[in-house]
């Protein structure tokens, strides 16, 4: 611990230092007050309070509509057509829901940069941006039926009190305060925004029951998934883990259970913060876990999402049952910082579509590694079909990183890893497509055929590359080009492709080096008894110069 006389004064830690625990690392106000006990040092909970609410005000002048309520002198918004919808008895509704559109007034209208449009309504049934999830969009017409205005985001005022629907006019139309509208949203978005809210409220619940001293960083709802970060040091987030928390939040989604959203009204005007909120929660739900967010104050009126095992404050929106979610796959798995993890996560439909894509690839790899099996060195035909299998399912994990479960991923690139380092082996090095394509940072390997400097260099200048390829004109030696681009050294280094070339071939005292395209560098036909400890050499030497 920091003991500076800065940052500690008469036992008591800086205000400045404690909001900085709390932001960078997550460590709630309570949890931060027992670990500097801990250590003898007290908190100030006055300081550390008004710091919190100093950040909490610079974050919402941040906003992209914070400046717009200075001159705007209307009423509340009223929002409450967002949560009114209900499930379809059509079986053929694709949807399974209506929505309501609402006809409306406008009362104000800002220009924004870029030709935009802030428009605000008296009334509403767009979900304003606010939560962690996003805002809607959609459309305003006119009231027999014109388009006027596409909205393209929905915006909550940093008050809580008006909801900004944000876009462009249509040509040759206009808005004026007093205009009688129409306003409807995107029905597709707003279902997958509710498939991913809830799943949120599962995943959260799952994480605290694996794992009690699991703290919600953030969060982050958009349509094509979500996005959950958190702090917790006993959660290890491996393969296993990750099967765990899917199969769970999976049997909420097979109980099918209701999602109900309860308001509560508190008889003071507000929530002191978290903890009295909660105090409150456990009373009226003493069988739920209770999720709040830590340090946050709580308007007198709070909305409630309750779930078979959670209650949850949540001003959202939601599916009205665990069923409709579908299905949920965690698609990427990141450490953040010590003890913070970061999940990005899919719901419906394309949730259903990652399983079944990564279903098929484990069965397209399996497939390829039992045909590598039978294969000998001298079938080329064969390997190189089985050398593009590996690729092509190589590539695909690459570009489907958000798309894919990420237990297939950490089962499949292994695997095909595996395959590649055989099928180069019998072929005796690398084909160029996969070191044109390779996604390492330094990307360092050995061609099996002659290759051509400009392709090379064409495809690999923006990366430090070390590649060493059989001479077609003298059997037995080799070519190694090499490149540094200026922008993967520090600018204090002299580190260069001269320098590398010269490094991985120091044994060879008449060394002639060619330059090419100014940064790469080339060698003579050169005899190399061991190419794969010269790239091994090679690639430790690079990793202390490239950053």
């Amino acid at each position: 611990m920091d003991r500076s006389a800065d940052n500690i004064h008469d036992g008591v830690i800086s205000s400045e230092l404690a909001f900085k625990a709390y932001d960078g690392v997550g460590i709630k106000g309570d949890a931060l007050d027992n670990c500097l006990s801990a250590y003898g040092v007290q908190l100030d909970k006055e300081a550390f309070a008004k710091r919190l609410e100093e950040a909490k005000k610079m974050s919402k002048q941040s906003s992209l509509i914070s400046n717009l309520l200075d001159d705007v002198k209307v009423g509340k918004t009223d929002d409450s057509y967002k949560h009114q919808y209900h499930n379809s008895n059509q079986k053929k509704d694709a949807t399974k829901y209506i929505f309501p559109s609402v006809q409306a007034q406008v009362v104000h209208v800002s220009t924004l940069e870029n030709g935009k449009l802030g428009v605000l309504l008296n009334k509403t049934c767009c979900y304003g941006e606010a939560g962690g999830q996003i805002g809607d969009s959609g459309k305003i017409s006119s009231i027999d039926g014109q388009k006027l205005m596409t909205v393209t985001n929905t915006q909550t005022s940093p008050d809580g009190n008006h909801i900004w629907h944000i876009g462009f006019l249509e040509a040759n139309r206009t808005l004026e305060p007093g205009t009688r509208v129409k306003v409807n949203f995107d029905v597709n978005k707003r279902i997958e925004l509710m498939q991913n809210h809830t799943a949120t409220h599962m995943l959260n619940c799952v994480l605290l029951q694996l794992f009690p001293f699991t703290q919600q960083k953030s969060s982050l709802v958009h349509e094509k998934g979500l996005k959950f970060d958190f702090i917790s040091l006993e959660a290890p987030m491996d393969t296993d883990t990750v099967t765990t928390i899917e199969v769970r939040v999976g049997n909420y989604i097979g109980q099918n259970a209701k999602v109900e959203r309860v308001v509560l009204s508190n008889p003071q005007a507000t929530f002191e913060d978290d903890q009295s909120l909660q105090d409150m929660l456990k009373t009226q739900f003493p069988k739920k876990l209770v999720i709040t967010l830590p340090d946050e104050s709580y308007p007198s009126q709070v909305s409630i999402i309750k779930l078979p095992d959670s209650v949850e404050p949540c001003c959202g929106t939601h599916v009205n049952s665990t069923g409709d979610v579908q299905d949920f796959v965690i698609t990427s798995v990141k450490s953040t910082h010590p003890g913070q993890k970061s999940l990005r996560c899919i719901t419906g439909p394309r949730a259903v579509k990652a399983r079944e894509s990564g279903i098929q690839m484990i069965d397209d790899a399996i497939a390829l590694s039992e045909q590598l099996e039978v294969v000998t060195s001298g079938e080329a035909e064969q390997l190189e079909f089985i050398q593009k299998g590996i690729r092509s399912l190589q590539k695909k994990i690459h570009e489907k990183r958000e798309e894919l479960p990420f237990t297939v991923k950490q089962e499949l690139s292994p695997m095909l890893d595996e395959m590649k380092s055989h099928v180069n082996a019998m072929f005796g090095g690398e084909s160029i497509e996969d070191i044109l394509n390779a996604d390492e940072e330094i990307v360092v390997g050995k061609l099996n055929k002659p290759a051509n400097i400009k392709r090379i260099n064409k495809n690999l200048s923006t990366k430090p590359y070390f590649v060493v390829y059989p001479d077609a004109k003298q059997p037995g030696q080799y070519v190694t080009i090499c490149n540094v681009p200026k922008i993967s050294v520090a600018e204090d280094s002299d580190f260069n492709s001269e320098m590398w070339l010269k490094y991985a071939f120091q044994d060879q005292p008449d060394l002639k080096l060619k330059t090419f395209k100014k940064q790469a560098c080339y060698t003579q036909s050169l005899p190399i008894k061991d190419v794969d400890a010269i790239l091994a050499d090679a690639l430790l030497f690079a990793q202390e110069y490239i950053k």
